[in-house]
């Protein structure tokens, strides 16, 4: 279930009341419009975390909207409805502008799944404030590691090198890579992304490749694919570690040839394109166990980036802080010189998202006691975990992480504190993730390597 808010701007009644119904038995809680004004005051008044816009419309184009929701809520996905099937260069067009998918009104049933999954995906990594501040993180601050990054950035930025980003979760791998559009000369080259880790492994091929009509039993129409689209200019491949194997040899072929066909089409299409790919896995220790083919990494791996941590860029902190309260709403608080320095001296495994994550609820707290300022109390509890059910065990402890720190004290005791975590949760890892700020996957990771019991 999806419990996502949706607005539809469309004129068409019966496919309004059909593609409402479908989305609020997935969980959804929808709104309608029939025109641009309609679509403006709506989008104005509220924030939608999917928005699909009919391209024809009576009192204009739907994409015509898309700057403003772009304004009003970076956070929010948009797809692009259509009847036809717009050509490549208008639906390159349409992405360039800021959407990020479009749909054919007669396979919607069929693409709802995808595009769902994309708007969990970025609610999970993004808060409604991050966006803006993400897609700025690495102009911020003067640290030698960004520097260095932003310098590996732009000379490379006017070339046709494949380029892997390696980083951990949360250091903004993503927003790296849409840098190198950012500093190419070409402002109309395309940039085409795609998180390999939100599309059912079963609908990969189909979204990088295109399919015509037919090719399998929910293909009722002809489709371009990624590939495709990214004609001309980059194509960026997040979660790369994801790509399944059997998909790898097709890749391999159009880093080869830059020809592919479509699912169910023996038609070749040409495409030339540079592919930027970004991970956090190793990708030497897949091709060692057999799940990434060394060629195709030879053929991705023209050039690679290391996207620094927030360790790695430590002297930035201030910075961060300082660019994140300003746009937190309350730009007029301030915080304490013990909390900057507490900030400074915390690890941060989930890097950038971490750090906002743990400072938007001090923000919060700090406002909820009427406070000005932001002190080192705000920004962790005393007592992280209470159990309180009887048929769960007491910790032996309280984990008191403001007097040693977070970083020495997590060592020590980071198997007995996720296990309390996990308790005090309900065995929700997601839940847990959610609470120290850290995404799952690196949850799940550190629940394996340290063998905690999960009752």
């Amino acid at each position: 279930m999806y419990n996502f808010k949706v607005l539809i701007v469309d004129d068409s009644i019966s496919f309004t009341d059909s593609i409402t119904h479908l989305l609020s038995e997935l969980g959804c809680k929808v709104a309608n419009t029939s025109t641009i004004k309609g679509g403006r005051s709506t989008i104005l008044g509220e924030h939608y975390d999917l928005y699909l816009l009919d391209l024809s419309l009576p009192d204009g184009n739907g994409d015509e909207l898309i700057g403003l929701i772009r304004d009003q809520n970076p956070t929010g996905l948009i797809a692009i409805l259509t009847n036809l099937k717009p050509s490549i260069s208008v639906l390159s067009g349409i992405l360039r502008s800021g959407a990020s998918d479009y749909i054919l009104k007669t396979e919607v049933e069929h693409r709802l799944q995808i595009i769902l999954e994309r708007v969990k995906e970025r609610k999970r990594n993004s808060k409604t404030s991050s966006i803006s501040f993400s897609h700025q993180a690495i102009n911020i601050g003067n640290s030698k590691a960004i520097q260095a990054l932003k310098s590996e950035i732009k000379a490379l930025a006017n070339s046709q090198i494949n380029v892997i980003l390696y980083g951990e979760t949360g250091s903004g791998k993503e927003i790296a890579a849409q840098s190198f559009s950012s500093y190419n000369r070409d402002p109309a080259r395309p940039f085409v992304a795609v998180n390999l880790a939100a599309i059912p492994e079963n609908l990969i091929e189909s979204e990088l490749f295109g399919h015509v009509k037919g090719a399998f039993t929910s293909a009722i129409s002809d489709r371009p694919g990624l590939l495709e689209l990214a004609n001309g200019g980059d194509l960026f491949l997040d979660e790369l570690g994801e790509i399944p194997i059997q998909i790898q040899p097709k890749l391999l072929r159009v880093l080869q040839t830059g020809e592919f066909s479509r699912i169910g089409s023996n038609k070749v299409i040409k495409t030339n394109i540079r592919v930027i790919s970004a991970t956090n896995r190793d990708l030497k220790e897949l091709i060692t166990i057999g799940k990434f083919r060394a060629d195709l990494y030879y053929r991705l791996a023209g050039h690679e980036i290391r996207v620094p941590s927030l360790e790695d860029r430590a002297g930035d902190i201030p910075d961060l802080i300082s660019f994140i309260i300003k746009n937190s709403g309350s730009p007029h608080l301030e915080i304490s010189s013990q909390a900057v320095s507490y900030l400074m001296s915390q690890s941060w495994p989930g890097n950038i998202r971490e750090l906002e994550h743990r400072l938007t609820m001090a923000i919060h707290l700090s406002s909820m006691r009427q406070s000005s300022c932001i002190d080192s109390e705000d920004l962790l509890p005393n007592t992280v975990i209470s159990i309180n059910s009887s048929n769960k065990r007491i910790p032996s402890k309280k984990f008191d992480l403001s007097k040693s720190g977070y970083s020495s004290y997590m060592r020590e005791n980071e198997k007995e504190y996720i296990e309390f975590l996990l308790e005090s949760c309900q065995g929700s890892v997601c839940a847990a993730a959610k609470k120290i700020g850290m995404s799952q996957s690196v949850l799940y990771s550190r629940i394996a390597n340290l063998g905690v019991r999960r009752e």
